[in-house]
């Protein structure tokens, strides 16, 4: 409680005995909220290499002016409240001071996903994670517990679910480093290949594989692999038979990455431009995306390749702590199951539907503030799309007269409205 000010020697005088414990605590409490919230700022400013007051000015004030208190953001932006209250029995996460922690558990794995992956492999000890069996697809993933423990095992897990009462879950998937998707199995294709899983899994999924005349089993079989294990929790695990182990045919992983995958074409010099397409980007990532670029590599941890073509690019950054979604458009040719042989994972997009503003605005939509956009294309197309992301206030760099980098700023189009 303030006493007196004595505004000559500049002195304040406190008297802490007539604060109530209760003001004490509320205000250690706003104190130790604000240490963490400046930790984090301090982080982010070094980790994309901006001006800290910047940040500040930009995002912690105008936070601090509309929660009053830019803490409460980390917890304003993902819907913990109701998962975890719904889900506060079966360990799908927990609120722990001003952290969330993900136990590892799930609607059917309560006393953790190691064992329940565990129990897994008692089940069928052939599957092999990371060898034979290398691209899942989790459906109704939760919090991805599933696919996050299975990274160590090298393996690379498409989590997807709708967005429904558990109000995005991808939501975490993603914060959590984790390849994610929004997505639902009904009447509809889903948006990945023929024979591009080697597991599907469904731990309490909810979804009624027998509607619909059984569309939804009938597209499940679609893209899993022959051989592959459709594993349903709270029932058997099933496996897709063909009358031997298929998935024998397919390379282990990680050779699989570069060797012939099987749905490449048949034509004569097929391999062989494969091969250069592996080679081309090898050398590219190496000589200049990794080290020629104004790019800090140790901020990405997933990526968007929009033309992914055989994958090559996501194969030269495999050895790298992130994951790339591959994007095969719709209108060109079909190399995403040859992205999935390799173990690798992707989905189906057409941009080239939209005109350069509207791919602009989405890419601005889709990335985080401090990442960036990278492209390759003639000095024309470069200049225009330059001259659309500085309108977003972005940084733009041009190198060689073929690569351009863009860096999103922390700007939005409201903040327009105020300048």
């Amino acid at each position: 409680m303030v006493l007196r000010v004595n505004k000559d020697k500049g002195h304040i005088d406190l008297s802490k005995p007539r604060v109530s414990e209760e003001d004490i605590q509320g205000c250690e409490e706003r104190y130790n909220k604000s240490k963490l919230v400046h930790s984090i700022m301090r982080h982010v400013a070094e980790t994309i290499n901006i001006d800290l007051e910047d940040l500040y000015v930009h995002v912690g004030w105008p936070l601090y002016r509309k929660y009053g208190h830019a803490f409460e953001i980390w917890y304003d932006n993902v819907p913990y409240p109701k998962l975890v209250e719904y889900k506060k029995d079966r360990n799908w996460m927990k609120k722990s001071g001003h952290y969330f922690v993900f136990p590892g558990g799930g609607t059917q794995f309560k006393d953790g996903v190691n064992h329940y992956v565990g129990f897994i492999e008692e089940i069928f000890p052939t599957i092999e994670w990371g060898k034979s069996i290398r691209v899942i697809l989790d459906v109704g993933c939760g919090v991805s517990s599933f696919g996050g423990y299975l990274l160590d095992k090298n393996v690379i897990t498409m989590s997807f679910a709708p967005k429904d009462e558990h109000e995005a879950q991808i939501q975490f998937a993603l914060e959590r480093g984790i390849p994610a998707t929004l997505s639902v199995i009904a009447t509809k294709k889903l948006a990945f290949p023929d024979n591009a899983f080697g597991m599907i899994h469904c731990a309490r999924c909810r979804v009624h594989w027998h509607a619909d005349g059984g569309k939804p089993l009938m597209e499940l079989n679609r893209i899993l692999r022959p051989g592959g294990y459709f594993i349903w929790s709270a029932t058997p695990v099933y496996k897709k038979d063909e009358g031997h182990n298929c998935l024998e045919r397919y390379t282990p992983w990680p050779q699989r990455l570069n060797t012939k995958p099987l749905s490449l074409s048949l034509e004569t010099d097929a391999e062989e431009i494969f091969n250069e397409d592996t080679r081309h980007w090898a050398a590219l990532v190496s000589d200049v995306y990794l080290g020629g670029l104004d790019i800090n590599w140790s901020s990405v941890r997933n990526m968007m390749d929009m033309n992914a073509g055989y994958g090559g690019f996501a194969t030269a950054l495999i050895d790298r702590p992130l994951w790339v979604m591959n994007v095969v458009p719709i209108s060109g040719p079909d190399t995403l199951p040859i992205i999935f042989d390799r173990g690798l994972i992707g989905t189906y997009h057409d941009w080239w539907e939209c005109d350069l503003v509207d791919v602009a605005v989405e890419m601005d939509r889709v990335l985080r503030p401090g990442r960036y956009v990278l492209v390759q294309d003639t000095i024309q197309m470069i200049k225009q799309l330059g001259s659309i992301l500085r309108s977003l206030h972005w940084s733009v760099t041009l190198h060689q007269e073929q690569f351009l980098v863009g860096k999103k700023d922390f700007w939005r189009p409201k903040d327009a409205a105020r300048e």
